[in-house]
Parts: C-alpha cells; sequence; structure tokens
C-alpha cells in the first residue's frame, strides 16, 4: 500500500477531503526536501480538517522535533496518545522528546510503559 491508501484506511476508507490530501501532500513533500519548519503549517492545516489522523499527526510532530520546537511536539505526541494510549511508538517518541527538553521523570515512565506493553 502507498502512503496516502494507508491514510484511507484511517480514515475508514472514505475519501479524503481535498483539503487534508493537499496539504498532506504538501507537507510530505517539503519533509523529502529536508523543509521541516516549511511543512508544519501544512500538516496543521491537514490536522484542522482530520484532527484524529495519526500519520499527519506524527509528521506534524517529528517536524516541531526537527525544527526544535520540542514544546510543540510534545503538545501533539499528548494529544496523539490521547487518541491511542496504548501505542508504543506514541509513547516512545514522547518520551524521547521528553528526556531533550531534561523532563527525566515523564521520559523514564514513558519508557516503562513502552517496555510493559511491548510484551
Amino acid at each position: 500500500l502507498n502512503l496516502m491508501q494507508k491514510i484511507r484506511m484511517n480514515n475508514g476508507g472514505k475519501p479524503l477531503p481535498i483539503s487534508f490530501k493537499s496539504n498532506f501532500e504538501s507537507g510530505s513533500a517539503l519533509i523529502k526536501e529536508g523543509k521541516y519548519k516549511e511543512a508544519i503549517p501544512y500538516f496543521e492545516k491537514a490536522k484542522s480538517a482530520e484532527p484524529k489522523n495519526l500519520d499527519n499527526l506524527l509528521y506534524l510532530a517529528n517536524c516541531y522535533g526537527l525544527s526544535k520546537n520540542y514544546r510543540g511536539a510534545i503538545t501533539i505526541f499528548e494529544n496523539m496518545r490521547a487518541l491511542s494510549p496504548f501505542d508504543t511508538v506514541i509513547m516512545n517518541n514522547l518520551a524521547v522528546t521528553y528526556a531533550v527538553v531534561g523532563e527525566k521523570a515523564k521520559s523514564d515512565e514513558l519508557y516503562k510503559n513502552v517496555r510493559t506493553y511491548r510484551r
């Protein structure tokens, strides 16, 4: 499956709104060029159209992190965790980001959860 097919699967197979698709594709193209900060507005617009799309949220959080906006990344990862509380990929990314900003206790707790849920 290509990326857009996977995204449609997350949307219950329904066609995606044009605004989501065009913004997501524009953000993705910028990521391929290493333009993470420039991609953020496109993923934010896509988030407005599909606020629970985990693929878009992951790209958005990673763009924030790669742009050194770690608090922005944490906010998005926390929103993702609320949508999918047992997802170890989300927990791991959140743990790494908390570690980067020096919040060791939160990071350690998340790493502990990752090990628990991966069993």
